[in-house]
């Protein structure tokens, strides 16, 4: 999955993804395969994320975070503040924006949860050593959350 630096790192200052404090990613992702739907994942999974950096550094195509997958939600399924309470600081901050700027962050159709997030130390996993469905994974960024497996 693709997710702002800066709100993986924000995350972990808050002390999210961490000792079953939940942390959310959004998305707008939808597919009609239900394999690739999010919502019907397995809980437990391994996630990898492709922190996407905005400005002037270039892209990088390794995976450098991972947390475990706690499931899918959508964004009505929420009570009030309890999406909130998942949210790394630097989303709330990005929410108050007008919709019209480009930093704006979006209120998302739903919203993957998280636990034991952490960053990998050992400057992280080539993207291209991820396989979908048996197929090399062959772009160079991470558009949209991917059920992936990790070729050895």
């Amino acid at each position: 999955m693709a997710v702002d630096w800066e709100h993986l790192d924000q995350a972990r200052r808050d002390g999210l993804g961490r000792d079953g404090r939940l942390v959310s990613f959004g998305t707008d992702f939808w597919s009609e395969d239900a394999r690739d739907n999010p919502e019907n994942w397995d809980r437990g999974l391994t996630a990898f994320f492709y922190a996407a950096i905005r400005g002037v550094y270039p892209a990088a195509s390794y995976a450098t975070w991972q947390a475990r997958f706690e499931g899918y939600r959508r964004r009505e399924s929420f009570t009030t503040g309890e999406l909130e309470a998942t949210r790394p600081e630097s989303t709330k901050k990005r929410a108050l924006l007008p919709p019209e700027h480009p930093e704006h962050e979006p209120e998302w159709a739903g919203y993957m949860l998280f636990d034991e997030l952490n960053e990998l130390s050992d400057g992280g996993i080539q993207l291209a050593s991820f396989t979908i469905r048996g197929q090399p994974f062959t772009q160079a960024v991470v558009r949209h959350p991917l059920l992936v497996e990790r070729s050895r």
